[in-house]
């Protein structure tokens, strides 16, 4: 099986063609020197951040036409208040306090049910703290612990980096912690390695260069000027605005693919509407939208409002204690063996 960092080396090789466009004048060659600079200075950016502590809810909205401006978004249930902190060294060390997780529950005893729980991971061990859960009207004490060989999945999904907002930092943007916004253009600048890396996974590297470029564009966003980068191949194309005045923070991402008319169609958007600059130039995101094609025939569009409502980055005295979350006196320990059960983007544990 390909590892995600594999896949995100196979996702970053499309490249034949790199360039740079200046606002109403002619392409130019962007030298494979200047992109390593560029990455460079992204990569400066993004290592500012050491650690930070997140405050924030957020809920799931859905709409049936995207495209109709005089359709509202229609608010669902489904909803998340956490705190969470996370190391920002890409080691993927983080901890999530869930105070209020509800979710759909599809062929449960209720519409929904509301969970309260805790999620960790310290490097090596994960940790799952199982505090209560509630539906009709009733509050169920669980009142239990299991420790994992890996990170629980809520800290790997990308619907849960969404519901938790990390998703739209360059810092934990792509699957793999590993891998930040600057590590993906270093492949571009350093095309061999890549290249080095699919051959030794025994992948066939020539599928993935062809018909692609790589373009670099700045242009205003919201009265920002913005470096613009755009990956474009054969039936698809994914963006990203940054903001080089405010640490190369994200403001825009789409990812769209082309039907099969050959019109472009949006897959998923991130648009961040405000940066609270959490310590000295470290811009974190506390208001964004996260919208997603549907999911399944006649299914809706979803967009994931996020609100930060507390960030803290850099904490001197933070402690990376944080990120064994403790067990409280008296709960047990789960032993029961799990399979996982996924609720639309959501993931929950059944017992076997």
């Amino acid at each position: 099986m390909i590892n995600l960092k594999l896949q995100c080396i196979v996702y970053s090789v499309f490249l034949i063609i790199l360039n740079v466009v200046q606002a109403e004048q002619p392409k130019s060659t962007f030298s494979v020197e200047e992109l390593k600079n560029l990455a460079s200075t992204i990569g400066a950016a993004e290592k500012r951040l050491h650690n930070i502590k997140v405050e924030s809810e957020a809920w799931v909205e859905t709409k049936a036409d995207l495209s109709d401006p005089c359709e509202p978004w229609q608010r669902s249930p489904t909803y998340i208040s956490s705190t969470a902190w996370f190391e920002g060294n890409g080691e993927g060390k983080a901890r999530v306090d869930f105070h209020k997780e509800v979710l759909e529950w599809k062929n449960g005893a209720a519409p929904y049910f509301e969970k309260n729980y805790s999620a960790s991971f310290d490097g090596q061990y994960g940790r799952y703290i199982n505090n209560s859960t509630s539906h009709s009207g009733k509050v169920f004490h669980i009142n239990k612990w299991r420790v994992l060989p890996d990170a629980p999945r809520q800290l790997r999904s990308r619907w849960y980096k969404k519901m938790i907002g990390i998703n739209a930092s360059l810092n934990f943007h792509f699957s793999s912690e590993e891998e930040s916004f600057s590590s993906q253009l270093q492949y571009f600048a350093y095309p061999n390695r890549a290249l080095r890396s699919l051959k030794d996974a025994g992948l066939d590297p020539n599928f993935a260069i062809k018909n692609t470029e790589l373009e670099i564009t700045f242009h205003e966003l919201r009265g920002v000027e913005c470096l613009n980068i755009s990956m474009k191949g054969k039936g698809f194309r994914k963006s990203w605005w940054l903001d080089p005045n405010r640490g190369f923070a994200l403001l825009k991402h789409e990812s769209a693919r082309n039907d099969k008319d050959g019109n472009e169609v949006l897959v998923n958007s991130i648009d961040v509407r405000k940066l609270d600059e959490a310590a000295k130039n470290i811009w974190w995101p506390v208001e964004v939208y996260f919208v997603s094609s549907p999911f399944g025939v006649g299914n809706p569009w979803e967009r994931i409002v996020y609100r930060a409502t507390n960030v803290v980055a850099n904490d001197p005295n933070f402690s990376n204690s944080i990120f064994m979350v403790p067990i409280p006196e008296g709960y047990l320990e789960d032993k029961a063996e799990y399979k996982t059960v996924y609720m639309g983007n959501a993931v929950e544990q059944e017992k076997k």
